[in-house]
């Protein structure tokens, strides 16, 4: 819902459909780009933080909110997850558990010429698999083959049943073969080259990243010109670009800031719940919490609800309990699940002052330092001796695959919207956390993914939810983000979006 102050006494909003949902869906999304009243022009978008790279092999998916202006999914999924043929991927068949044929698209070529086609196919998924750096490795580890059967058809085989492959090519992002192997990994990540609405004209690091109308898009050419990213981690810092006319769009912008920005008769807000939800993690192998009891105490020392009233002010985020749940089609009930519960967790502390280190990154999320300090105040209430490490996000992110943390905090969406992505991402043995390894959640996984039927399916997962946080106190949701983004009143077309990655080819600005 987009609001501003002019439109204040009329119902406050237009209406729109959502043109992303699942995250990993790109600006493309399933949504041509289409005509609406504004102009041409460069848009300036202010995002929290650099990309860390703008090589999407490498990227965490949040960053694709930049170079996802470039580039384009194999798969088009809807506002719910589900996938869509209107992509470059444009059909599907399950020939049996494991084997899979996808038709391509014919016609379309990336923006330095070379055809997408299945040769292409096969290159970005096999270095989604073999890049040892690649974001995606845990879960296309699951693909066994890949073969180009022709230039529009290919043929994956997996290496057990794995339902949700649809799901997760949603994520992966086409990428010229010639040119990627000529650049190499590193090389790409300089000057992206893609198939979508934009193409990449320069960046400048630590300043600005620039991206030029596609004029053959094969959707049909954005309106815009092009977009000016740059980065802020201040939120205040972000609305006061914005106020200045210095930024046309700022991405998440503070609850603080939204009664500045409404009563702006410049400026609009458009606000929508994401997908993105605030978690923290614990190492279960890790001194001191490979004691079970230190987890559920932590687990139960933690308010969830008084975090999204005092620093949220109960609007721009909301108290999720549930981490595999909010992707079902049905949430589930589980018996017995952990709430906050102070005495009780003092009690599991037994008079101890256990010594921790937290960690948590700062200025990438909304309210992250806040948040991360305001949990840590809850551990210490209850006994728990905090070492408080905030950190940078690149550091962060440096640091957690190496296993230096015992436990931390962090924001996650999910790369695409089916519960296997949270399962394999952060439970089973293979998964990228790696942080709560278990050989019943890898046994009730493969059940899941075999099952025959979205209900059987889902049964699974509901048991391993209830595993991982109420037995095993693997995790503990803390709540969901409402996506808060300042724009200004020549801005057009801007759909907030549930995955938190816009959709810039609909985009447009008033003359």
């Amino acid at each position: 819902m987009i609001r501003s102050r002019r439109r204040k006494h009329a119902l406050l909003g237009l209406v729109v459909a959502l043109a992303l949902g699942a995250a990993g869906c790109s600006a493309g999304g399933t949504e041509a780009a289409k005509s609406t009243s504004g102009t041409a022009g460069t848009l300036k978008v202010v995002v929290p933080t650099e990309p860390v790279t703008l090589n999407p092999v490498l990227s965490v998916i949040s960053d694709a909110r930049v170079w996802g202006s470039i580039m384009d999914p194999l798969v088009d999924v809807d506002s719910a997850g589900a996938p869509q043929d209107t992509g470059l991927v444009t059909a599907w068949k399950q020939s049996s558990p494991t084997e899979w044929d996808l038709t391509l698209r014919k016609g379309v070529k990336f923006s330095n010429g070379e055809p997408f086609d299945a040769a292409a196919v096969k290159f970005v998924i096999e270095q989604n698999i073999t890049d040892p750096a690649a974001k995606l490795a845990t879960y296309m580890s699951v693909v066994k083959a890949v073969e180009a059967v022709d230039a529009s058809t290919v043929h994956i085989t997996t290496k057990s049943a794995y339902n949700a492959l649809p799901q997760l090519l949603s994520v992966v992002y086409a990428a010229p073969p010639a040119y990627y192997k000529e650049k190499t990994a590193a090389g790409f990540a300089k000057a992206p080259v893609g198939t979508g609405a934009f193409v990449f004209d320069s960046y400048d690091p630590g300043r600005q990243i620039v991206v030029k109308k596609n004029p053959d898009y094969w959707r049909g050419p954005a309106k815009l010109d092009g977009i000016t990213f740059t980065w802020a981690p201040d939120a205040a810092s972000r609305t006061s670009l914005l106020q200045t006319g210095s930024a046309d769009v700022a991405i998440d912008v503070s609850v603080e800031q939204k009664a500045a920005i409404e009563s702006d008769p410049k400026l609009q807000l458009a606000a929508e719940p994401s997908t993105a939800e605030m978690m923290v993690f614990f190492e279960a192998a890790k001194a001191p919490f490979d004691d079970v009891k230190l987890r559920q105490a932590a687990a139960m020392a933690i308010d969830r609800d008084a975090l999204v009233k005092s620093l949220f002010h109960g609007d721009g985020a909301k108290a999720q309990p549930h981490m595999i749940g909010q992707l079902m089609s049905s949430t589930p009930k589980h018996e017995s699940p952990v709430a906050y519960d102070p005495e009780g967790a003092k009690k599991l502390l037994t008079g101890s002052q256990p010594a921790i280190t937290f960690s948590y990154t700062v200025g990438r999320y909304p309210q992250d330092s806040k948040v991360g300090e305001a949990v840590a105040g809850m551990l210490e209430a209850v006994g728990f001796k905090v070492k408080r490490n905030p950190l940078d996000v690149a550091k962060f992110f440096e640091q957690r695959p190496a296993g230096a943390f015992e436990m931390y905090m962090y924001q996650v969406s999910p790369v695409f919207l089916q519960p296997d992505v949270y399962v394999h991402g952060f439970l089973t043995e293979k998964s990228i956390t790696h942080h709560c390894v278990d050989p019943r959640i890898d046994e009730l996984s493969a059940q899941a993914l075999e099952a025959g039927t979205q209900a059987e399916s889902e049964q699974k997962y509901a048991e391993i939810e209830d595993y991982a946080l109420n037995e095993k106190f693997c995790n503990v949701p803390l709540y969901d983000v409402v996506g808060l983004y300042g724009l200004s009143d020549k801005v057009e077309g801007f759909v907030a979006p549930r995955n938190q990655l816009p959709n810039w080819s609909v985009v447009s600005m008033k003359g």
